[in-house]
């Protein structure tokens, strides 16, 4: 809160000698406005009270904290075309194992490594705890494989 006082009326300006009658209506004023802005202060406490600031930040941490542990359980990997073995064939669907099983079926996400513009719709299905499958409606035009990311993990 900002509060400014100041003085009006001593002397009139005109070279009188200051000291002779002056209005303190301006002051009044003022005075008012201050103990209206004191009114609205918060009873009882301090002025900065921050103890329901602070519970609310210590409520949001812990969300958060609740929010890291569901990953706990989380993979991201690349897989070359070399790791997905020479017989691999997205027509009819290939299997991609996790490095490590989870323990209860992941939300997965994959993303083609390919050397080319153009965008290709991938299908993943049968996700396990131990793995996905992953299948595309038009496998010739996955020559230019490069190999592919995953990221899997727990939602709670």
């Amino acid at each position: 809160m900002n509060i400014q006082i100041t003085a009006y009326g001593l002397g009139s300006g005109h070279d009188e000698a200051a000291g002779g009658g002056y209005d303190d209506t301006e002051i009044k004023k003022e005075l008012e406005t201050v103990k209206k802005q004191l009114s609205n202060l918060p009873k009882g406490g301090a002025a900065d009270d921050d103890t329901d600031l602070r519970k609310q930040i210590a409520a949001v941490a812990e969300q958060v904290s609740k929010i890291a542990d569901t990953r706990k359980e989380y993979q991201a990997v690349y897989l070359t075309r070399n790791d997905l073995g020479s017989d691999f064939d997205f027509l009819t669907s290939t299997t991609i194992k996790f490095k490590e099983p989870f323990s209860k079926i992941p939300f997965v996400k994959v993303t083609l490594d390919l050397k080319t513009g153009s965008a290709k719709l991938i299908h993943i299905a049968n996700v396990t705890k131990t793995g996905f499958d992953i299948a595309t409606k038009q496998p010739g035009d996955l020559w230019e494989l490069q190999g592919l990311w995953y990221e899997a993990h727990l939602i709670d």
